[in-house]
């Protein structure tokens, strides 16, 4: 939410990438391990010390310490630089304004700007103005260029400033006044976009509906602004009008991934479960899925009578919730029921599931994930 562009998030993005592509970690790890043993060795020396002189003692106690936790300090902050340089580089390869990462750097500077905060020396990951210099240097020798910024990125992010409000009603409030403000002409759809979602978690359906016509009628077939009126529909209950909204989105986007689950929700709050399952299970077979997916299919097969195969979604919605002892334990009591028994077919698939998810929670237990 305090991001001005996506180029912005994809520079937070690319520097943790870089921190991972580059094995941060485990190189954090296999210095502390070089610097174990000469840290252990200065402080037995240190406790030799203090048998005889015991102020002298705990002063060089405390140098080693000092000495170890600062070696940690200074490798930590050479990776954050490293992370830096790799994490624009990465930005420029993938088309986005490498002085996004910069600009977010200014941001959490003036952000912190407040608080009281340790000398650089003494910070993992200070963000001082030297370390904005660099990042503003290395973008910088990219050249001008020309990138192009996404309206989705100002429609989330108006969803998001939505949402976080403590009250529907005090998102409305924010945004009636963003969308009378004449200086905020360049962002009027977003301000209008957050408007609609804060109207329509107010209740206020007639005043959505009536924003989300004024913006479709400069872009009709914006799938944000069609889940958007749609989603007023729901909610108000007109489940024939949001069902005719969905349709027309449905065959602008087909395999939209947010359309699929708003419609098959949609579906089963308006009592055709059957039409919803149908769309998961065409969905499901080319697409990745995901939590979401399978608590709704388990809510379509069970309403649509199919106790079988929504005992199925709802083990792998287990296993992807990291339940994955909870998933097996579904599938083997779909296995031993006899009412409703499963089907040749169904018990093959049961049988190769259990065996991979077996072999999962194996693994989770050689990890120390599980006991």
């Amino acid at each position: 939410m305090n991001a001005d562009n996506e180029c912005e998030i994809a520079g937070v993005v690319a520097h943790e990438f870089a921190l991972v592509s580059q094995k941060h970690l485990a190189r954090s790890v296999e210095m502390s391990k070089k610097m174990s043993i000469p840290t252990m060795a200065a402080m037995l020396g240190a406790i030799l010390i203090a048998t005889q002189n015991p102020d002298a003692g705990q002063a060089a106690l405390m140098a080693v310490q000092g000495a170890s936790a600062q070696a940690q300090i200074n490798f930590t902050r050479a990776n954050e630089q490293e992370a830096d340089r790799i994490g624009i580089q990465l930005l420029a390869r993938s088309g986005f304004n490498p002085r996004g990462m910069t600009g977010f750097f200014q941001k959490l500077q003036q952000s912190s700007r407040f608080s009281a905060q340790a000398p650089e020396f003494l910070r993992t990951h200070p963000l001082t103005t030297r370390r904005i210099a660099d990042a503003a240097a290395r973008a910088a020798a990219y050249g001008a260029g020309s990138y192009n910024e996404s309206l989705s990125f100002d429609l989330v992010r108006a969803k998001l400033v939505a949402r976080s409000h403590g009250t529907p009603r005090a998102a409305v409030a924010f945004f009636s006044r963003r969308v009378a403000d004449p200086l905020r002409e360049d962002s009027r759809d977003a301000d209008r976009y957050g408007y609609i979602i804060a109207l329509t978690g107010d209740g206020q359906y007639a005043l959505a509906r009536e924003q989300a016509r004024r913006l479709l009628a400069k872009e009709p077939e914006n799938v944000t602004y069609l889940l958007a009126a749609a989603d007023i529909e729901v909610r108000q209950g007109n489940y024939d009008t949001a069902f005719s909204i969905f349709s027309k989105t449905e065959q602008l986007y087909p395999d939209y991934r947010p359309l699929v689950l708003n419609y098959s929700n949609a579906l089963l709050k308006g009592g055709q479960p059957y039409l919803a399952r149908d769309k998961l299970r065409e969905f499901g077979r080319f697409q990745s899925l995901d939590i979401t997916y399978f608590d709704y299919l388990t809510r379509a097969e069970a309403e649509a009578g199919d106790q079988v195969e929504s005992g199925i979604a709802n083990a792998e919605y287990y296993f992807l919730t990291g339940e994955t002892q909870v998933a097996i334990e579904q599938l083997r009591h779909i296995l031993r029921q006899d009412a409703p028994r499963p089907d040749y077919y169904q018990t093959e698939r049961i049988k190769a599931r259990m065996a991979f998810l077996e072999q999962e929670l194996q693994l989770e237990r050689d990890m120390k994930l599980r006991k």
